[in-house]
This record gives structure tokens, C-alpha cells and sequence, in this order.
């Protein structure tokens, strides 16, 4: 939400960033992480760059989501797993019930 995007477009590729912006470690030194193309839009698609920006975008958008939902939860007491799928957490916290990543292996909910 207030974070920087992990998500990111340059040119015709979509970029993930695992630290964007960096992080300020105690000793007052930055680590930054590596940034590198999870996609290419082939050259099929008429506007490879603005069709980029788009996946970037609705990629970013999820993020959030998810994270919004993880502190939903949380305001709840309801546990959710770090790899729930969104539809998964949204019937969990509308059913009041935790989600824990082991019982994806399961798919209920």
C-alpha cells in the first residue's frame, strides 16, 4: 500500500524488485536487491511497452490486495498462510476460519 511497487515496467519487459527502494540496515548501510525481467510482451502485441505497464500494474494491484486481506485477517485474529490465493482468503475471513499454507495441499477452505 505505502510501500514502493515490486512490480515494474521498462521498455517491453515487466521487472520484479524483491527490495524497491532499498532497506536502511542498522549500521546506516543500504541493501539493495537485484532487479531482473520475469516477462517479455512478445512483439505481437501492438504496444509491447504499454501493455508491459498494464501487467506491472495489475500485478502491483494484487499485492496490495493481498496485503489489505492479511490485515483484515488480522483484525480478525483469523491466520492466514503466506501463499493463500486471494479468492481462499476471502472465504476465510468471511467464514471467520484460518488458512494455513499447509492446508492449500488440502484446497479447502
Amino acid at each position: 500500500m505505502s510501500n514502493p511497487a515490486h512490480w515494474s515496467a521498462q521498455g517491453d519487459h515487466v521487472l520484479f524488485t524483491r527490495l524497491p527502494g532499498g532497506r536502511i540496515n542498522d549500521d546506516g548501510t543500504v541493501t539493495l536487491s537485484m532487479r531482473f525481467p520475469v516477462l517479455r510482451v512478445s512483439e505481437w502485441i501492438e504496444d509491447t511497452e504499454n501493455t508491459a505497464q498494464q501487467i506491472a500494474d495489475a500485478l502491483n494491484v494484487r499485492e496490495e490486495m493481498l496485503e489489505a486481506l492479511i490485515a483484515l485477517a488480522a483484525l480478525a485474529e483469523i491466520e492466514l498462510g503466506a501463499s493463500v490465493p486471494l479468492d481462499m482468503a476471502l472465504k476465510a475471513i468471511a467464514k471467520g476460519q484460518a488458512v494455513s499454507d499447509e492446508a492449500l495441499d488440502g484446497g479447502a477452505v
